[in-house]
């Protein structure tokens, strides 16, 4: 047993000293723009909720007439497959019922554009190596609003997840299409954005 610990602390090391490695197909969980908005005291809560959406995070997330930047900003927050958390079913159980509609299509069709993409974001974070429903999600919000910059870039990010190598120079892509797209109305923080396109730039070099 003794023998065994080294090479177990080797491989902790490892994990957490090369987060490119670990995380090179995981724009979900690599990319944190949530700091661009920790002045936001919606974000605060998000900070020091156990990785659960609350109650009041519920609320302010469907509220359509709150920014969706710190929307998004306050469900990164949360993290990432947090242990025993379903933020998923927690959401499609509080839209449910504040919309008065079963969970399925007609709620789908019911909802905002942003509250779709909080839904495909919160999905996509749930379970970020199975990011289909979540793709179908931000894909459905983006044709609900084709000018909104924090739909194609989220949804940038999301479609990012999916490539694997040696399909990598797909994540700068992703991003590169959405940098160049045509009269978007831009809805993010710079910072935040920043901070997107840095990690999804740093894929270009597999473009070569």
């Amino acid at each position: 047993m003794k023998k065994s610990t080294p090479l177990v602390l080797v491989f902790i090391f490892c994990f957490f000293a090369t987060p490119k490695a670990a995380y090179a197909d995981s724009p979900l969980t690599a990319i944190d723009f949530s700091k661009a908005y920790t002045h936001e005291p919606m974000v605060q809560e998000a900070l020091v909720s156990n990785g659960v959406l609350t109650p009041s995070l519920l609320a302010f997330i469907t509220d359509d007439f709150k920014p969706i930047g710190v929307k998004l900003a306050c469900i990164r927050a949360l993290g990432f497959e947090v242990a025993g958390k379903n933020n998923y079913s927690l959401l499609l159980s509080y839209l449910s019922e504040k919309n008065n509609y079963h969970i399925g299509d007609p709620l789908l069709y019911e909802l905002s554009a942003d509250n779709i993409l909080c839904m495909a974001y919160v999905k996509g974070l749930d379970q970020c190596f199975e990011v289909t429903e979540a793709l179908y999600l931000a894909r459905l919000a983006r044709a609900k609003s084709p000018n909104s910059y924090a739909i194609h870039l989220v949804t940038a990010m999301i479609e990012a997840q999916q490539f694997q190598k040696p399909d990598w120079c797909m994540v700068n892509r992703v991003s590169d299409t959405v940098r160049n797209y045509p009269g978007l109305r831009h809805n993010l923080n710079p910072s935040a954005i920043k901070m997107v396109f840095d990690y999804l730039d740093s894929y270009k070099e597999y473009c070569d």
